[in-house]
């Protein structure tokens, strides 16, 4: 670009982030926006989303936090939800378990809350995977319903991996998520086959562990 005399536009730094991301090297991210914005990129809310993004991904929620921040106070936030809502559910997604993290959870949705930003089914996945037990999971699987959002592969998934990972397993309610799937019409995927023979192997029992995978087989899906 230099060398024909081309300047960087928006989307060139939205690029450079995800490439910096891709390698997830905070200071490379840093570095990007810095130079930039210096050349005379002017950022708006998609770039400061994708910023929020890119810092995620290298693993540094702290810094996405405070370019959240930032966009709050300048107003960026309100330019447009669905960019907004992409910084929310990233950090969201990024969140572990602990005090600190359950507070700045419920810091996330009230602000959410304060720019009418209704949650959507990336939103509800993240508290799901956030969720420490099984119960929980299935609480917010329940409110994601109630706001008229129909869970899907990778919400049962989520609520899958709660029985799997319990100690012990719990596979007959595994089992009776898979069926509920069925129910409804979601279509399991190898991630749901992969849970259901991790989880009976855990409790070493071979036999249903290769009935999964003969079911997963004859559904046509590859691990």
């Amino acid at each position: 670009m230099r060398n024909r005399a081309l300047q960087p536009d928006e989307f060139t730094l939205c690029a450079l982030l995800k490439a910096a991301a891709v390698e997830e090297d905070k200071r490379r991210v840093a570095h990007t926006w810095d130079e930039l914005v210096t050349a005379g990129v002017v950022p708006t809310h998609v770039s400061h989303s994708a910023l929020v993004v890119a810092y995620v991904r290298c693993g540094a929620p702290e810094e996405a936090l405070l370019v959240l921040n930032v966009m709050e106070r300048e107003g960026t936030l309100r330019k447009d939800d669905d960019h907004a809502r992409v910084a929310f559910n990233i950090l969201l997604t990024s969140l572990t378990t602990g005090k600190q993290a359950d507070k700045l959870k419920e810091d996330l949705l009230a602000r959410m809350r304060m720019l009418n930003l209704a949650p959507d089914a990336v939103t509800y996945n993240a508290l799901m995977a956030h969720a420490e037990t099984p119960e929980g999971i299935s609480d917010v699987m329940a409110q994601m319903e109630a706001a008229g959002l129909a869970p899907g592969t990778a919400s049962h998934n989520i609520w899958l991996r709660g029985f799997v990972n319990a100690s012990p397993p719990d596979m007959e309610a595994a089992s009776d998520v898979v069926a509920q799937m069925a129910r409804i019409g979601v279509l399991p995927d190898a991630h749901t086959y992969g849970l259901l023979i991790k989880g009976y192997g855990r409790l070493k029992d071979a036999k249903a562990a290769f009935s999964a995978l003969t079911d997963m087989r004859r559904r046509g899906t590859s691990l």
